[in-house]
């Protein structure tokens, strides 16, 4: 982890307490940063890189609102093979440099019924179904049930935001699976009781931020509706493509939520 650490502050000497990590589709909000840097994820040492559509596998260092800030382009998942170490290891490099607040987001499927594509969900919990279990160090905590791992204060702060910016968004229960293949009709009407909101990535992050003490804020755009009784086609395109319509006003939110944060 110091060998990149190393690497990220040999080109650029900021110390920022904030970083994005950008779901599918989400990319485009760096074009709000000034940016410093652009630095492949294969550039980084022990960093691994992302196979996935709509993930452009790179560290973007810059300032928003004159705030220097991480934005992560992009994530490796569970389901491209990486062990869960892979997954967590960004985490550990931005706490290192001195990130203490952490926006987290994804591309997610509806799964209330009342979910339109292009709406915010502001995660107010998860349902962990990946099952890969966590290898904790002797000396870290291992309770995180029962605890709250997003950050209530910056919930309230999105759902403000969202709202005098005119973007559709309330909060709801994120439901993470392993993947990646999509849900059958079974599986929808299961998982409907489980939670609002359903996708492959965000909870090992969230997770391993909040047992470092970071200040997580979950956020899921719904690109696909999971409804039973009126399946549609669901692929990684079409989740881009719905992402990047939405994208303005995920940027919108994110952009105002860091010009407010102390």
């Amino acid at each position: 982890m110091s060998q990149a650490c190393d690497a990220i502050r040999s080109l650029w000497d900021e110390r920022p307490s904030h970083a994005v990590i950008l779901g599918s589709g989400l990319g485009g909000f760096v074009d709000a940063l000034e940016v410093d840097v652009a630095l492949p994820y294969s550039e980084i040492p022990h960093y691994s890189p992302t196979t996935v559509i709509g993930h452009a596998g790179r560290l973007v260092l810059g300032r928003i609102h004159d705030r220097p800030v991480i934005v992560l382009q992009g994530r490796c998942h569970l389901y491209e093979g990486h062990p869960r170490a892979a997954v967590e290891f960004p985490i550990h490099v931005l706490h290192a440099l001195g990130v203490n607040r952490l926006i987290v987001s994804c591309a997610a499927g509806g799964l209330a019924p009342d979910w339109n594509v292009g709406e915010l969900m502001i995660v107010d919990d998860h349902v962990d179904l990946q099952f890969v279990t966590a290898l904790l160090r002797t000396d870290e905590p291992r309770q995180l049930r029962g605890r709250r791992i997003y950050c209530e204060a910056g919930q309230a702060d999105c759902l403000r935001i969202a709202r005098q910016a005119g973007v559709p968004a309330r909060r709801g229960v994120y439901v993470s699976v392993r993947g990646p293949n999509y849900e059958t009709r079974a599986e929808i009407r299961f998982l409907r009781q489980l939670g609002d909101a359903i996708g492959m990535s965000l909870v090992v992050e969230a997770e391993l931020a909040a047992r470092l003490g970071m200040q997580v804020i979950g956020l899921g755009l719904i690109t696909n509706l999971c409804n039973p009784d009126r399946i549609a086609t669901a692929d990684g395109d079409h989740v881009v493509e719905a992402a990047n319509q939405a994208e303005p006003r995920f940027r919108k939110v994110v952009s105002e939520l860091l010009r407010g944060q102390d």
